[in-house]
Parts: C-alpha cells; structure tokens; sequence
C-alpha cells in the first residue's frame, strides 16, 4: 500500500549555473528543438531531441544539467513522474557540482562553497559529512536559508527528527515562499503525530505548489488520520488526477470511497 512519501534528498538552491560554452552546430540544433518541443507538449519529440544530445556526450556540464532539466519537464508533461524525478535529481547533482565550483572560484571562504559541497555530500548519501558542511556554511552566513533546508533533510535522514524540525522552522521563516521547506516540516509533523500542525503545513505547499502531487497524497492520510474521510478521498482523487501513473492513489480513493458508501 502506497504511504505517505518521503521528502526527496537534497534541494538545489535556485541559483542559475553559468552559460554553457559553444556548442557543435548539429547539437546546438538539437538543443533549440528539444526546446521547442518542450514548449509546445510535443514531449516525446522533446525526449527524443534531448537524449540525442545527452548521448553524445561532447556537451559541458552546464549545458548536461539544462538538457536534464529539459527532459524531466517533458517526462512529467507526460505522466512519467518516476523518469523525471530520476532526470531532476541527475540535473540537480551536476547543478551543485558547477556551483561548487563557481562559488571555490569566485571566494573559497563563501558560505555557498559549503553549501554546495553538502548537497553533494547529501546526493551520495552521506548525511553526516553533508549536514556538517551546511552547519558551516549557516556559521559562515545564517541566513542562507537553503543551508537550514538542506540540513533538515541530512538531519532527517539521520532519524534526528526534532532538529530537522528546528531547521524546517528556520528554513520557512527565512523562505516563506519555499514550498519544499513547508512541506518537509509537514512531513516531520505527521511522523510525530502532530496532525494539526501537518494539515496546516501541506494545505499551504499545495497552495504556493498546485501540482505537487506528494502534498495531496500525505494530506490525505493526515484527514483519514483525524476522521476526515470525505476529505481525505478528494485528496487522494486530486493526486491520482495529477499523476495517473501512481495506482496506489487511486486504489486508497477507492477503498475510501466503499467506507463512505457503507
């Protein structure tokens, strides 16, 4: 049976990496039409295009992560969440490798060298190293908002979960428009069994987030938890909508729906 879902290691800031150098003309081609198809839903041919260059394998690593980036807005286009989450998380990892090195380049003292060093660290799974590297770069700049983010999920990862509730607090004050920080402290409210403070939290990401299929999925157990089963169905209704892919939700829909009809 489908519960509800983990929150994803780790988050890039939304910093842009640099502009890629030149590209050969037949992959700068492919490039503009991977876009293209993307643009216009045309997402097999955008798959297509994109994976054409990716194989290649001539391209630098800024332009790797935009194509990755390209190719996980066509997956989702078309329901493959499993394909574009996998794409996101490759383009994220090498979006955290270029800032690295952006930020060692322009001040080896900066608090975003650490911070990006942790999500590399955090992307491998080594939580300790990672949430030691975000806990320098908080010392170095508190308020990078990202670094309490990030360090929320290393330290969630680590079964430390009322100090990740500590930096998913911190994280939502200094990011209130972040969808991911509210979401992550919801997550760490329903596994205490703070169901208020969870509803709370995931009715407010699917607000700044309409999409986000996870938010309706988790605030569905959270109204079966409180008896609210009338709700907890539209909410499970609402994720299979958005990601018909994932059986499990609608399989949840309808073993509320036959507790309703009884």
């Amino acid at each position: 049976m489908q519960l509800w879902r983990w929150p994803a290691i780790v988050a890039i800031c939304t910093v842009a990496a640099a502009a890629a150098p030149a590209l050969a003309q037949a992959d700068l081609d492919n490039c503009v039409a991977g876009l293209r198809a993307t643009q216009y839903a045309t997402y097999d041919l955008a798959i297509h295009y994109c994976s054409r260059v990716i194989r290649d394998g001539r391209i630098p690593a800024e332009t790797e992560q935009w194509l990755l980036s390209q190719r996980a807005q066509a997956y989702a286009g078309k329901g493959d969440v499993d394909r574009a989450r996998k794409d996101q998380a490759a383009a994220d990892q090498i979006l955290a490798a270029v800032l690295y090195e952006q930020a060692l380049r322009a001040n080896p003292e900066s608090a975003y060298v650490f911070l990006y060093a942790g999500i590399q660290h955090g992307r491998r799974g080594n939580f300790e190293i990672a949430a030691n590297s975000f806990s320098e770069a908080i010392r170095r700049d508190p308020g990078v908002g990202i670094a309490y983010y990030n360090r929320g999920l290393s330290l969630l990862y680590l079964g430390r979960s009322q100090e990740s509730l500590d930096d998913f607090n911190r994280a939502v004050e200094l990011m209130p428009a972040f969808a991911l920080a509210r979401f992550n402290r919801a997550w760490v409210s329903q596994a205490i069994g703070d169901y208020d403070r969870a509803l709370v939290d995931y009715t407010e990401t699917i607000r700044l987030a309409p999409q986000f299929t996870d938010a309706y999925n988790n605030r569905g157990f959270v109204y079966e938890a409180l008896g609210e089963t009338r709700l907890a169905l539209d909410d499970f209704l609402a994720a299979a909508r958005l990601d018909p892919t994932n059986r499990a939700y609608l399989t949840k829909a309808r073993q509320l729906s036959a507790l309703l009809a009884r």
